[in-house]
């Protein structure tokens, strides 16, 4: 996690299984409450799609996902 600037941090997320690198843009405050453990994902990041909040959790990226899983 990077703080781009105060309002703003960048999740730089490398997929565990094709080495791609991922950039996730997300609020200050809502990367602070999901470092904090509040709520699920789903609610902390309801702006992400399904694939970013994946990533998120899993480090696993929406192209490798289906093979490995």
């Amino acid at each position: 996690m990077t703080y781009l600037d105060e309002m703003t941090v960048v999740y730089d997320v490398k997929c565990i299984w094709c080495g791609e690198h991922y950039f996730i843009r997300v609020s200050k405050e809502d990367a602070e409450r999901y470092e904090a453990g509040e709520g699920t994902i789903q609610n902390v990041f309801p702006m992400l799609s399904a694939d970013e909040r994946e990533l998120l959790i899993s480090q696993v990226c929406s192209k490798c996902f289906p093979k490995e899983m």
